[in-house]
């Protein structure tokens, strides 16, 4: 959660505000850049547990860097949340079976 001592309070940044950032970060020329996307679309599943979209870009950000165990669970809270997402149980049983390949574009939502 972000924070401002100078304000004393805290506060979220808004859920569409990080999951943009995340993605334009993780299109990002700049290596450095595309590392920090995962640190956004993290900071925003914290923030915003309940929202699928944000389960649904930290899945496949996770994904798209190989973190394929937290890929598989981001994905299995993406579904607890959204249960109807064929896509997600689709890769759920790919990464079960270890027969993911990865080959995944990040969406804008």
């Amino acid at each position: 959660m972000g924070d401002s001592e100078s304000l004393s309070f805290e506060f979220s940044l808004p859920e569409q505000l990080l999951n943009r950032i995340g993605l334009n970060n993780i299109r990002s020329k700049k290596e450095e850049d595309r590392q920090t996307s995962l640190d956004f679309f993290r900071l925003n599943a914290d923030n915003s547990p309940n929202s699928f979209n944000v389960h649904d870009s930290l899945s496949e950000a996770e994904l798209a860097f190989g973190t394929e165990a937290n890929a598989l669970k981001c994905f299995k809270k993406y579904l607890e949340i959204n249960p109807n997402n064929e896509n997600a149980k689709s890769i759920i049983a790919k990464l079960q079976n270890k027969q993911f390949s990865k080959s995944i574009t990040m969406t804008s939502n």
